[in-house]
């Protein structure tokens, strides 16, 4: 089975499974998992969001409110998705 094949696996299962993807360094594990996430995403109308990528682009302080804003404001299926622009704006302070 390729690793493509075994993240495909992993995606198709139902949320309350897990999978592990074992392998060695290198042979694309990560990248296919992010390839996956990205589109699972997009196809729920959703923004992926990669901490480390999220985390380089901003300052510690706006990565904070932005994981507190996650946590405290899960998105409603109902309402429609911010746009990344709007994702990227320094939060309100409170």
């Amino acid at each position: 089975m390729s690793v493509e094949e075994a993240v495909e696996f992993a995606f198709s299962l139902p949320p309350t499974l897990g999978a592990i993807i074992l392998g060695p360094p290198g042979i694309g594990k990560t990248e296919s998992v992010l390839r996956h996430a990205r589109l699972e995403a997009q196809r729920m109308g959703r923004i992926f969001v990669f901490a480390n990528e999220a985390r380089a682009s901003m300052s510690m302080s706006e990565y904070i409110d932005l994981v507190r804003r996650i946590i405290k404001e899960p998105s409603d299926p109902n309402q429609q998705n911010p746009t990344p622009q709007q994702h990227s704006e320094k939060p309100s302070e409170n």
